[in-house]
């Protein structure tokens, strides 16, 4: 809804707007020097809606390929008496007025778009996968049956998990996936360092989130770069315990300018973002719908300890979902979870 508002003019320009105006607005277009700003700070996201929304031509294009997508799946759920719908005859075509005949609304051009860096996040799990569990090349040139199960297997979870559903049909979710994806681009221990640096720089102005996935992409390089040195080391007759050890501590040194230069460009950004006073958000903005518990954290009833233990409950309740069981009952998810996060050192005591 905000991201398709005429109001919005990072998005639907007006002649008085340039592109640039994105690098100083947060998501929803408002400065960020503004009091009623959530000081979300994503140009690059911003400029694939200004720049990708389809046009004439390229609509047409992305109309043809969503209806013949959608005819196959409705004619394969037909087949079990199913179907499926989008939802897209019941909304606008967008701020830019009805599309052309035969063309896409923006809004379906958007989801698809989405759905084309999902597709991209699934190939590159495909990858890492297959970095991780790599074969011995000497024992064949080709990758094992077992090697093969274990990408297709991930790449399958990956690509139907449900909890992705959100991020992906939830076109205000695009820079969390692809920031996802501009990371996980990084992950290749072998990857250059100006393209590590360019990347994750570009990761960095797409989402905020970027800078949380970097204890995993420190720690995914390290282990695919410790089973290349052991399948190595396996080949010349090593292996013993002393020598794990040595690989892993050899593994940290050849990877050391990389986690350099990634540790410096966090820190280049947490400091301009310090600097230009968008890393905290205005305490007026928070909202008790949001966070009931924002104002007993400054009174001290919500210290340190509980508030850890109540991060740990939430998640574990999220990571079973996630998994199919369902402990609190789907009627109770989205009105309960704060009476959860109340109550949840009780419970754990």
């Amino acid at each position: 809804m905000h991201l398709s508002s005429p109001d919005n003019h990072d998005i639907f320009p007006q002649p008085a707007t340039k592109w640039t105006d994105a690098w100083h607005n947060d998501y929803w277009g408002r400065p960020l020097s503004s009091g009623s700003s959530h000081k979300s700070w994503r140009p690059i996201a911003v400029w694939t809606f200004r720049f990708g929304k389809g046009g004439r031509f390229g609509g047409r294009w992305i109309a043809l390929a969503g209806r013949a997508i959608g005819g196959f799946a409705e004619g394969l759920l037909g087949l079990w008496g199913g179907g499926l719908r989008s939802g897209d005859d019941d909304m606008d075509a967008g701020a830019s007025g009805e599309p052309p005949e035969g063309a896409a609304s923006e809004l379906f051009v958007h989801r698809f778009v989405n759905v084309l860096i999902h597709a991209a996040l699934v190939q590159m799990v495909g990858a890492v996968a297959t970095l991780l569990f790599s074969h011995d090349p000497s024992s064949e040139r080709t990758p094992s049956k077992l090697q093969l199960c274990t990408k297709y297997i991930a790449q399958l979870l990956f690509a139907l998990h449900p909890v992705h559903v959100e991020a992906v049909a939830n076109i205000a979710n695009r820079p969390h996936i692809l920031a996802l994806l501009l990371n996980t681009t990084i992950i290749d221990p072998h990857a250059p360092l100006a393209a590590l640096a360019v990347l994750f720089a570009l990761g960095l102005l797409t989402a905020e989130t970027a800078i949380f996935q970097l204890p995993a992409i420190v720690l995914t390089m390290t282990a695919i770069h410790y089973r290349e040195l052991s399948l190595a080391k396996k080949n010349g007759g090593g292996g013993n315990r002393s020598t794990q050890k040595s690989l892993l501590t050899e593994s940290v040194v050849t990877l050391l300018p990389r986690f350099v230069l990634l540790g410096l460009l966090s820190a280049a950004y947490l400091v301009y973002r310090h600097c230009t006073d968008t890393l905290a958000i205005s305490p007026g903005l928070i909202r008790p719908a949001e966070n009931p518990f924002y104002v007993n954290i400054d009174r001290g009833v919500w210290n340190l300890e509980r508030r850890m233990m109540n991060y740990s409950y939430v998640l574990s309740v999220h990571i079973m979902k996630s998994l199919g069981v369902e402990v609190l009952g789907f009627r109770y998810v989205g009105a309960s979870w704060r009476v959860l996060a109340r109550d949840a050192p009780r419970i754990l005591q």
